[in-house]
């Protein structure tokens, strides 16, 4: 009796007075290894100070608007009566504007890498500052073309978005390839709509080149989000004791998850909650959890797969085992397969927009649009576009007097170039839309 009782208070005090060692220098060092930037990279501190950096924000010009967004003058056709249009071309002519573009161009040459915090109460990298500099710079593509007639200037602000979207990527974690996204986006579509605006003669074999050597080989999908598995790691190292029986601190967790007893913990719940914890599974089999699950996400290849297994399993458990507390750690499976979607979807309309600024060039050559996309490559584009929905190539035909570019859309089926809904979602990867046809896509109203 005695023995057990003294099992029983020594097991009690483990719980209620041990905590974690989690190996957060050994966790950041794998995040960095993933993508290394080159010698001569921009420090975090420079590229933030970089990043952050608008003083022509406060133009005199500006500041009659309430709520001015450079992105206002992507909308509509292109004319200087407007009032916003008018102000951002007396932005474009400052100093400040182009001594700003100037310094971001050779900063992303150099390349940088912002640390991605593995640690909650760690600086986030000011994701919301690339957004505001992209449409600066795709705003200032417009600009260029329509009232300058510099094609070329319009280039180079789609490559330093581009570049600057490269910088995001490097954690491969799921946040900031959203905001890259979110910033290439507009590009794509500012492309497709030169390609049938004012544009001067271009070499987009060239163009094309430049954007595969900034964007790289689209990575394996494990790969992609190789950092979301180490952050997943780290966070089970962060709530799992590892000295004294591998395991889980209730306490630490239910400060912010459902501990799965039928209540929601706020604040700093007891430590009394550890004694609860042979309830839960031991680290190991949480970390094999964690990289069987990552592990599995090489099953999405391009959209239609990841969508098909999405919807095969709805409602996917979180990446932890059933008995770990709701929802922790990371993401839903599901979730991180939507993702993949959203990924493939952005990388096809860079690939449709180069593929029009090609057709645009080729029909400026010959005086008609190519029977197909074989007779742009290699004068035009250094290889065929990819559909990532399926990974062919993106779909194509001649009609009397113009061409059909589409993709196959997440049902992985060609049905003929036939769009769905007319939404703000029209063009984008969503089970309401049988095929995503781009030579649908038209500049929004002002």
């Amino acid at each position: 009796m005695l023995a057990l009782a003294t099992a029983m208070g020594r097991f009690a005090y483990l719980r209620i007075t041990l905590t974690p060692t989690p190996r957060l220098e050994h966790w950041e060092a794998e995040l960095a290894a993933l993508d290394p930037p080159l010698p001569g990279a921009l420090a975090a501190d420079e590229a933030r100070a970089l990043i952050s950096n608008r003083p022509w924000e406060k133009h005199p010009a500006l500041t009659s608007f309430s709520n001015f967004n450079p992105t206002d003058i992507l909308a509509g056709a292109w004319t200087i009566a407007d009032p916003k249009t008018a102000a951002v071309e007396k932005v474009f002519k400052s100093p400040d504007f182009n001594a700003g573009r100037d310094r971001m161009r050779e900063a992303v040459l150099k390349e940088w890498s912002i640390p991605w915090p593995l640690e909650p109460s760690a600086p986030i990298p000011v994701l919301a500052e690339y957004r505001a500099w992209a449409q600066w710079l795709t705003a200032h593509s417009r600009w260029a073309r329509e009232s300058q007639g510099d094609t070329s200037a319009a280039v180079e602000d789609w490559l330093t978005t581009f570049r600057m979207g490269r910088q995001l990527t490097r954690s491969h974690s799921m946040l900031p390839w959203l905001v890259e996204m979110a910033i290439v986006g507009p590009v794509s579509q500012e492309m497709m709509m030169a390609s049938r605006e004012t544009l001067d003669p271009l070499d987009t074999a060239s163009m094309v080149r430049r954007i595969d050597e900034i964007l790289g080989p689209v990575p394996p999908a494990d790969r992609l989000l190789a950092g979301e598995r180490i952050e997943a790691q780290h966070t089970v190292e962060s709530v799992y004791v590892r000295q004294g029986g591998d395991w889980l601190v209730v306490s630490e967790v239910a400060k912010y998850r459902n501990a799965g007893l039928g209540m929601i913990l706020p604040g700093n719940p007891s430590r009394l909650w550890n004694l609860f914890s042979p309830l839960y599974h031991d680290i190991h089999t949480a970390r094999d959890c964690v990289d069987r699950c990552y592990a599995s996400l090489k099953a999405c290849t391009d959209a239609a797969v990841s969508y098909r297994i999405d919807a095969k399993f709805p409602g996917t458990p979180t990446i932890t085992p059933p008995n770990v507390l709701a929802g922790f750690p990371g993401e839903s499976l599901s979730m991180i397969r939507r993702f993949f979607s959203m990924y493939y979807d952005s990388r096809t309309h860079i690939e449709a927009a180069a593929a029009m600024l090609a057709i645009r060039e080729y029909h400026r050559r010959h005086g008609r649009y190519p029977e197909t996309l074989e007779l742009l490559v290699p004068e035009f584009l250094p290889r065929l576009p990819v559909d990532y929905a399926d990974r062919q190539t993106l779909r194509y035909r001649r009609t009397n007097d113009s061409y059909v570019l589409y993709s196959v859309g997440l049902n992985g089926i060609d049905d003929g170039g036939h769009s769905g809904s007319k939404s703000a979602w029209a063009w984008s990867f969503v089970p309401e839309n049988p095929d995503v046809v781009f030579t649908e896509i038209r500049r929004g109203q002002r």
